[in-house]
C-alpha cells in the first residue's frame, strides 16, 4: 500500500489536478464544528488541491466552501443528525455493521445521483482508521469501505472501485478533477 503522499501524487497525475490557490482552511474551526478532526490524507488533499469534482460526478466537500451544501464544516453533520433521529425512531434501519457503537456520521462528499460519502467516526479511533460508508437514501442502501479517503478516490479514478453504488469509469476514459 502506498503512503498518502504517494497516493495523492498518483491521483493528481491521473486526473490532472492542479495546486490549490486558496489558503489552507482553519482546521481547528473544522474540528470544533464537527466534534472530530478529519483524516490527514483528506487534509492534505484539500490543502494541496482544494475541494472539487471528479468528472462532474463525485464531489469532494471542502471546509469553508462558499456553497453551503458543499461546506464540510457547515453541512458535514447534516446526515448524522438525520440518522441519529431515524435510528432512535426505527432501530432496524441502522446498518447491522454499525452495531450499537457510539458513532458520528460525517459527510465528506456526494455523487450527482445522490450517493453520499461518509466517514464513520468513533471516539478513541484515529480519523485515519475510520471506514467510509457510501449511502443512498433510495432503499436505505449502505456500503462500507476500509480505505483512507485519498486511496478510495484513487481507486475510483483508476476505475477499479469495488462498489455497487458508485459505478466505475471505463479504464480508457480519462478522469478529471475540477476544483470549486
Amino acid at each position: 500500500m502506498q503512503d498518502a503522499t504517494q497516493e495523492l501524487a498518483e491521483l493528481a497525475r491521473l486526473t490532472g489536478m492542479r495546486r490549490a490557490s486558496s489558503p489552507p482552511p482553519d482546521w481547528s474551526a473544522v474540528t470544533a464544528a464537527l466534534g472530530h478532526g478529519v483524516p490527514s490524507d483528506y487534509r492534505q488533499l484539500i490543502e494541496t488541491h482544494g475541494a472539487g469534482l471528479f468528472n462532474n460526478y463525485l464531489q469532494v466537500y471542502g471546509p469553508e466552501h462558499h456553497l453551503r451544501s458543499f461546506d464540510l464544516a457547515a453541512e458535514g453533520l447534516y446526515w448524522n443528525q438525520y440518522f441519529q433521529t431515524e435510528w432512535r425512531r426505527r432501530p432496524e434501519a441502522r446498518p447491522a455493521t454499525l452495531g450499537d457503537r457510539d458513532i458520528t456520521v460525517i459527510t465528506w462528499g456526494s455523487t450527482e445521483d445522490a450517493v453520499y460519502c461518509h466517514w464513520i467516526a468513533e471516539p478513541g479511533t484515529a480519523p485515519e482508521r475510520w471506514p467510509t460508508a457510501f449511502h443512498t437514501v433510495t432503499g436505505n442502501t449502505w456500503e462500507f469501505h476500509h480505505h483512507p479517503t485519498v486511496a478510495l478516490l484513487h481507486t475510483f479514478a483508476r476505475g477499479d472501485l469495488a462498489s455497487k453504488l458508485i459505478p466505475p469509469y471505463p479504464p480508457d476514459e480519462p478522469v478529471t478533477y475540477t476544483p470549486y
